[in-house]
């Protein structure tokens, strides 16, 4: 008989092991830090997966995930920012501008643009 128990609690604890966490439904929307704006096009992916999506117009995600998991934030112009999912089912992104030499050029040729315009 305890041979029979030992083998039935072995048989369950496999069963445990290999459960996977439950997944819940999450929402979302990303916005530009500082300013507020809703960005678009920006690609939530759950990080160490295949699972992702693309944000819309409206700046809003929603995804299958489970708790503990690791979203990444990343849109053009923008530093790629995680988020850990915890017992919350809204969230909200906020990613910061990326500074990039690209961008300080364009901002000197505006400024040279302006100050030559003004000379002539």
């Amino acid at each position: 008989m305890m041979k029979k128990i030992r083998i039935l609690v072995l048989i369950a604890a496999a069963f445990v092991a290999e459960a996977k966490p439950l997944q819940k439904e999450i929402n979302g929307i990303v916005t530009s830090k500082g300013n507020g704006d809703v960005l678009d096009l920006v690609v939530v992916w759950v990080k160490g997966t295949n699972q992702g999506m693309v944000t819309g117009e409206d700046g809003y995600f929603d995804l299958l995930v489970n708790e503990g998991d690791t979203l990444e934030f990343s849109g053009r112009g923008y530093k790629t920012t995680q988020l850990v999912v915890g017992g919350k089912s809204l969230y909200k992104a906020e990613l910061e501008k990326e500074e990039t030499a690209t961008n300080n050029r364009l901002r000197v040729s505006a400024i040279d643009a302006r100050i030559n315009a003004k000379q002539d």
